[in-house]
């Protein structure tokens, strides 16, 4: 978890998500949004510790169609 101030000064987007009651809480820096191979990444690391297997993928494509909507 990132402070508010090392957030500001990284330029960071913060997204809170509550997703099948699942309270996810995900940073990211907007430059890397181009590189979606480097995103799915470091949101599956997220995914990994958080979620069962099963809904992973679901969690992805939902992520993916908040962020980039």
């Amino acid at each position: 978890m990132a402070r508010e101030s090392s957030a500001s000064k990284n330029t960071k987007v913060a997204v809170y998500l509550n997703f099948l009651q699942h309270n996810i809480y995900v940073i990211f820096q907007p430059r890397v949004k181009i590189y979606k191979k480097k995103i799915l990444l470091y949101f599956q690391l997220r995914i990994n510790s958080q979620m069962p297997r099963i809904m992973r993928h679901s969690y992805v494509v939902f992520l993916f169609q908040y962020v980039w909507n």
